[in-house]
């Protein structure tokens, strides 16, 4: 008895211990995978950023650059003979692309994918693909980039479609390639000609049974200095140094100059960039009524009404500078539903505006940003400045 008990006893140990194995052994292939998965996710913002660096590195001076959303395009600094202008001296992608850098001259229609991109999901993927979810009891489709109404809602300056591949539910799709990463950390692109589901690889870099796929990785860089930011736009009223005795040289802009703090009439200050290319839309009452500026100037942190009046009263030595209010800069675009009134009292923040809602929110994502940081650097790699009349007086 004593043997069998001994040996019931080591039989429930090596169980034990087999037991304990296999949850370790699985807890290290859980970790590994996420840590490869996690390394993926950093994937895109790694290469993104090295794509930056090597775009914007001016050689010592001898070329500049300018960015937009994607994209960065440097120049030669000295011009072409030929034609007096600066030529391009290499185009950097910020998207994934089967060639993230171009020497040679940029033509952006062979960026354009086939008309049959949207059944090679091999070779393709729609980063604006939507996803539904239910509010309220309604189903909803939920863009992660831009909206499918945006393009339908009257905003100026801006229109997109019609594209190759787009559906009723999804009428501004986003393709970009697949970029194949492999064990050893290079990137593999396929070729074309592949299939449905089936990716082909030829010449460069290709997977094999040594060193094989471990995941791919699709992405597009935004630009948030070419959107409105909320933080800083309100809504713009011209006005220009008068030269002449004329009636808007003399009469608009010698009587009807901006006093201090009128910075939304501050030739290039950020303040003049109006929200209502955006919001106008959304805001207004009656169709085709503009909406009041002041409406705009609530909205803006720092931007008060006053002085000028946006151009519609002469100032003179008497006139007050504007009183700038004391709210707090939004911390994100969903924030802009509520009033940034400077309070700590969470519980009793107000609505911004019956106007904004989630709907509009959700809609004019792709238009606003609550952060634009641009460099600190000019197309020619000195540091910028930004220079604004202040007037010396208050009401001069």
């Amino acid at each position: 008895m004593a043997v069998l008990g001994a040996i019931a006893i080591i039989t429930m140990l090596l169980i034990a211990l087999l037991g304990l194995v296999r949850t370790e052994h699985r807890s290290t292939h859980a970790f590994g995978d996420s840590t490869e998965i996690r390394s993926l996710a950093e994937w895109p913002t790694n290469l993104v950023i090295g794509q930056l660096r090597a775009a914007t590195d001016s050689q010592n001076g001898k070329r500049t650059w300018a960015s937009q959303p994607g994209m960065i395009r440097t120049y030669e600094t000295k011009a072409n003979p030929s034609t007096g202008r600066a030529e391009v001296d290499a185009v950097y992608k910020l998207y994934s692309s089967n060639a993230m850098v171009e020497l040679s001259k940029f033509n952006p229609d062979n960026e354009l994918p086939p008309g049959d991109w949207d059944i090679q999901p091999a070779h393709f993927v729609d980063l604006n693909e939507p996803v539904f979810v239910k509010r309220d009891g309604v189903l909803e489709r939920d863009f992660p980039i831009i909206h499918a109404n945006a393009a339908v809602a009257g905003h100026d300056g801006f229109d997109v479609g019609p594209f190759e591949g787009a559906q009723e539910d999804q009428p501004i799709p986003m393709p970009v390639r697949w970029l194949y990463v492999l064990e050893d950390g290079n990137l593999a692109v396929p070729s074309v000609g592949g299939e449905g589901t089936l990716a082909k690889f030829s010449g460069g870099n290709q997977p094999t049974k040594e060193n094989p796929i471990v995941g791919r990785i699709a992405f597009w860089t935004d630009d948030e200095t070419s959107k409105v930011n909320i933080n800083t736009a309100s809504e713009g009223r011209y006005w220009d140094v008068p030269r002449a005795n004329t009636h808007y040289d003399g009469y608009n802009y010698a009587d009807k100059q901006p006093v201090r703090n009128e910075y939304q009439r501050y030739p290039g200050h950020p303040a003049t960039t109006s929200l209502s290319a955006v919001l106008e839309p959304y805001l207004e009452t009656e169709p085709g009524k503009k909406v009041d500026p002041e409406v705009y100037f609530d909205l803006a942190p720092f931007v008060e009404h006053g002085g000028s009046e946006h151009g519609t009263v002469n100032v003179n030595g008497n006139t007050p500078p504007v009183a700038l209010d004391s709210d707090r800069l939004y911390a994100s675009v969903d924030e802009f539903f509520f009033h940034a009134e400077g309070t700590k009292d969470q519980e009793n923040r107000r609505i911004n505006h019956p106007g904004i809602t989630r709907q509009m929110l959700e809609e004019t994502r792709f238009l606003l940003t609550a952060h634009s940081r641009s460099p600190e650097v000019n197309l020619l790699d000195r540091p910028r400045i930004s220079l604004w009349p202040i007037q010396n007086d208050e009401g001069d």
